[in-house]
């Protein structure tokens, strides 16, 4: 069975993910992929189900990667408490360039100030590559960021704040929501 850094169960041992299905472990002759914050950004919206992603969910997502996944100081965003809970001004700005790069486009949402964000073809064949480069740790990572991903989504709004805030509760001390 996949194992998180932190020895809880993750999924099995092969499973679609970015179209393409992912190795029972990563091969013995590949150097380790070298991952930045917005590679994971751009794998949370190509995993398994490709509906649009809203800020909340972006910004929940990334911060239970960052805190739960056991990536690299390297690979995470750094975070803050604010109004909705964890914050990282960063996602806002790599989104941006992604959108610029063609690898993600903004969608508005009808009656709202906000933007949706989905992968652009071109995206998903940037994530197919970070996926194919991946070495043992980030293969577990990518699996449990697809579970997360299913989760984040079916939560309403109010239900992911309250199970980020019960998880991680120093991150609601600013927050405007009463969960």
């Amino acid at each position: 069975m996949w194992r998180r850094a932190h020895g809880h169960e993750a999924v099995g041992p092969a499973r679609a993910l970015c179209g393409v299905i992912l190795p029972v472990c990563a091969r013995d002759d590949a150097p380790a992929a070298s991952l930045m914050p917005r590679d994971w950004l751009l794998l949370l919206l190509a995993l398994e189900n490709t509906r649009p992603l809203d800020p909340v969910r972006l910004q929940k997502g990334m911060f239970l990667l960052a805190e739960e996944a056991g990536l690299d100081p390297g690979e995470q965003y750094s975070f803050r408490a604010y109004d909705y809970g964890p914050f990282s001004a960063s996602i806002y700005n790599d989104i941006e360039e992604l959108i610029a790069e063609g690898l993600v486009e903004a969608q508005p949402a009808t009656g709202y100030r906000w933007s949706r964000y989905v992968i652009t073809s071109e995206g998903l064949m940037q994530a197919r590559a970070f996926v194919a480069a991946m070495d043992e740790r980030q293969l577990v990572a990518a699996r449990w960021l697809s579970d997360l991903k299913v989760n984040v989504l079916s939560k309403s709004f109010s239900d992911l704040l309250s199970y980020v805030y019960q998880r991680h509760p120093s991150y609601a001390v600013n927050s405007v929501f009463n969960a």
